[in-house]
């Protein structure tokens, strides 16, 4: 059971990758045409934009690392929990600044970033709470 639960948390993990690139692709692709039409009211939010890009990178690598070891039967208990708790956090904390990118049109329903927004609030909670994901880690390390 405790080896089917780790699969649960990496396809969690994945979950959250795969909506927080979906997510910044969408907006980094909206932000460009806006940019482009109205360049005095968008504010140029270049570090943003990097610090996002960068937290998505270092998230894919991470996973494909898993997903490698994973498949060779290898135990990933502690990585694993690693990337679910990471992941979730990192998804929220990028939807959350697609979001501001959006402006006051991300709460609007015509945009898919508020769906993006509402969902993944409940992605530290799947296949154990982020809290219980750093207990895992904590035993793992010996504490």
């Amino acid at each position: 059971m405790m080896e089917k639960l780790q699969q649960e948390r990496l396809v969690s993990a994945i979950m959250s990758q795969a909506s927080a690139e979906a997510a910044f692709n969408m907006t980094l692709d909206s932000y460009k045409q806006r940019k482009g039409l109205h360049q005095s009211e968008i504010p140029i939010d270049a570090n943003g934009i990097a610090e996002m890009a960068t937290d998505i990178e270092i998230g894919r690598t991470f996973l494909n690392s898993l997903i490698y070891y994973h498949i060779n039967g290898e135990d990933i208990i502690k990585k694993v929990s690693m990337a679910k708790w990471w992941t979730s956090d990192m998804a929220n904390r990028v939807i959350s600044q697609c979001m501001e990118l959006y402006r006051d049109y991300g709460y609007l329903e015509d945009y898919k970033i508020g769906r993006f927004f509402r969902d993944v609030r409940a992605h530290p909670i799947y296949a154990g709470t982020n809290e219980i994901m750093k207990r895992i880690i904590g035993r793992k390390l010996g504490i």
